[in-house]
């Protein structure tokens, strides 16, 4: 029998992922586990026009539609009660805008290319747009799309499209993450880590989001990207 918290007895989603999460919660310590980001290796290459154009079409999302399509039964998030919830504790509009997307079936040609080598079971793949005056509050991720993949072989990869400009960061947990450059790739302890995101800079920031299982050719990749200067594509 499972010892996992029931979730319908919550009425935060913070409190409920509070629980299920191994993070130490306190604001003045920082633990190498969690504190930080896994830098996965760096893509080259000239995708410049096919971001500029994906900046141009992605679509505004709330914490309703963030990562489930109106296509599928996953059109909205399972705990969405407790999750605006606590927008709304915190006096914020629970439909305001996170980000923009592109779904993968929309990625161009190279884009496609960069979500597709990482080979990743059930992969769902997106590119988040955050305009300025955009973001995501703190939170723990739930990653309760993947059906057919154990918990434990799930990886969250993000990539970033264009450099970083000052006033676009990510945070996790007490480590604020800034200063990337075009083609960093990186994963974090996505089960345990509370982390956010926002854009108080003059420029739209685009990164792709990765979510899918780890397979034998995943480890492969890897192994290899990680011991490359850059890989072309």
């Amino acid at each position: 029998m499972s010892n996992a918290p029931d979730p319908t007895q919550y009425e935060s989603n913070w409190e409920y992922t509070k629980v299920t999460s191994r993070y130490h919660f306190d604001p003045y310590q920082t633990d190498p586990r969690w504190d930080t980001v896994i830098g996965l290796g760096r893509f080259s290459g000239d995708w410049d026009g096919e971001v500029n154009d994906i900046i141009k079409h992605a679509r505004a999302i709330s914490w309703r539609t963030r990562q489930f399509s109106a296509n599928s039964e996953y059109a909205k998030s399972p705990m969405i009660k407790q999750e605006e919830h606590d927008l709304e504790k915190a006096g914020m509009n629970p439909q305001h805008t996170l980000f923009r997307v592109n779904d993968l079936s929309e990625f161009p040609t190279k884009l496609k290319k960069i979500a597709e080598i990482f080979q990743l079971e059930e992969l769902k793949a997106k590119i988040h747009v955050q305009f300025p005056g955009e973001l995501l509050t703190t939170h723990i991720d739930k990653l309760n799309t993947l059906k057919n993949v154990k918990k434990e072989n799930i990886i969250r990869i993000m990539i970033a499209l264009k450099d970083w400009v000052p006033g676009h960061f990510y945070q996790y947990g007490n480590f604020p993450y800034i200063q990337w450059r075009k083609g960093d790739a990186h994963t974090f302890a996505w089960e345990h880590v509370p982390h956010m995101t926002a854009n108080a800079s003059l420029e739209p920031r685009p990164i792709m989001n990765l979510i899918g299982g780890v397979t034998e050719k995943t480890r492969e990749f890897l192994a290899h990207f990680k011991e490359q200067a850059v890989i072309e594509i």
